[in-house]
């Protein structure tokens, strides 16, 4: 049985690009030549409904040697045809990558809790519009990022990372941080504490190890219309004032969700993301491996010391 659909799909496959031939360069062929292979192609159509896969075959090797002495300059040959193949996979993958969909590693505690080192998610690029890849420039815009939007871009300040961040200003606006508490405009966003006693795994890259991360404040969070969690170091000593910080136009300011743990906009200078350097929006987290997770450890099946598959923070959508 498995020879005669082996025969079969074979067969399937020459009658398509006979088809194909005969349809774009019949032409450059003679009508007898034509009639036969017309024929052929009959005749194997016909065989293929059978039950006698040596009969297949033999028409097989008849048509598609017919094909390449009347098409032979212009029949793609196994090769061509595995190589274009793979080359229009590889190149539909790069597209979309650059345009569609991308897939970026959590590398750092900067978005906790919202999301912990080792998360894989994917970012749409389509929802802001089209950005020119490598040069930080968008082709077509028909949106900009919102209050809230997590988003993932081209660091200004160092143009070498992609960094993740939570959107906290649009153009227009004035961003404060009055002892962690943030202002948009002179107005106070809502919160409400969940947690006074939060604390998560954070990893040293320089040690390559994974320590415990205490006595954090565990809120909850509104920019704009998006609800979101957010933390704070109870052990800090919180400025007075952060900002007025002002955001220009065709620009947004960004803030890390770990707001005691994160590189954002108020740092290095104080910077805002230009439109052209964003990436896309996180959506989906789609594998998660670290601190927590499952794996075969020992020959057994348990919370591993170290890192493993995440099970809980599979698919889950981000805001």
């Amino acid at each position: 049985m498995a020879s005669l659909r082996t025969s079969r799909r074979d067969a399937k496959e020459l009658l398509a690009e006979a088809r194909k031939l005969v349809k774009k360069h019949g032409k450059i062929v003679s009508a007898e030549s034509l009639a036969k292979v017309n024929v052929l192609r009959d005749e194997l159509e016909q065989a293929a409904k059978g039950n006698q896969p040596a009969v297949i075959a033999g028409l097989w090797r008849k048509l598609d040697e017919e094909l390449s002495v009347q098409f032979g300059t212009v029949r793609k040959s196994p090769l061509r045809q595995y190589v274009e193949s793979i080359g229009s996979a590889v190149l539909i993958a790069l597209l979309l990558r650059m345009f569609v969909l991308e897939m970026f590693k959590i590398p750092s505690g900067s978005m906790v809790p919202t999301l912990r080192i080792g998360d894989h998610l994917f970012i749409t690029k389509l929802l802001y519009g089209v950005r020119v890849p490598f040069v930080n420039k968008l082709l077509v815009q028909w949106g900009q990022p919102h209050r809230g939007d997590v988003i993932v871009f081209n660091s200004p300040v160092e143009p070498d990372k992609d960094l993740i961040k939570r959107v906290a200003g649009v153009p227009g606006d004035t961003v404060e941080l009055r002892r962690d508490v943030v202002f948009i405009n002179g107005v106070e966003q809502p919160r409400h504490v969940v947690s006074d006693d939060f604390s998560y795994w954070d990893r040293s890259e320089d040690e390559r190890t994974w320590y415990r991360d205490d006595r954090n404040r565990l809120i909850e969070e509104k920019l704009g219309t998006e609800v979101h969690l957010a933390l704070q170091n109870k052990d800090k000593i919180h400025p007075e004032e952060q900002g007025p910080y002002h955001v220009p136009p065709g620009h947004v300011f960004v803030l890390g969700d770990n707001r005691d743990n994160s590189a954002d906009s108020r740092f290095d200078g104080v910077w805002t993301v230009p439109f052209g350097n964003i990436k896309g929006k996180a959506f989906i987290i789609v594998f998660s491996w670290g601190k927590g997770g499952w794996w075969f450890c020992h020959g057994h099946s348990f919370i591993c010391p170290e890192s493993g598959l995440r099970l809980n923070r599979l698919f889950h959508l981000i805001h």
